[in-house]
């Protein structure tokens, strides 16, 4: 870099909103997710996929706010699963 250097700086979610838009009804989605029949279970595989879980589920399509656990601090097995869906929590990993 140099003096004369410009850096900008970008949002991706802004981008990937606007395909997941294009790919999906939102707005049907965000109808359904007001069924209190409905649970969601989310596997970010490890990756950046919590903070876009949260923004996109809960703040974009209104879904219940998200427990977020952690594999490295819960040793989450795969057996809890149906448990967390039973209860309702949307899973974040």
């Amino acid at each position: 870099m140099s003096p004369t250097s410009t850096v900008t700086i970008i949002d991706p979610f802004t981008e990937y909103v606007e395909v997941l838009k294009e790919s999906f009804d939102f707005d049907a989605i965000r109808e359904f997710a007001k069924n209190p029949e409905f649970s969601i279970l989310f596997d970010g595989m490890h990756g950046a996929g919590g903070p876009f879980a949260q923004r996109i589920l809960v703040e974009g399509l209104g879904f219940p706010e998200v427990i977020i656990i952690e594999t490295l601090t819960c040793a989450c097995s795969p057996l809890i699963i149906p448990v967390l869906l039973l209860l309702k929590i949307v899973l974040v990993i």
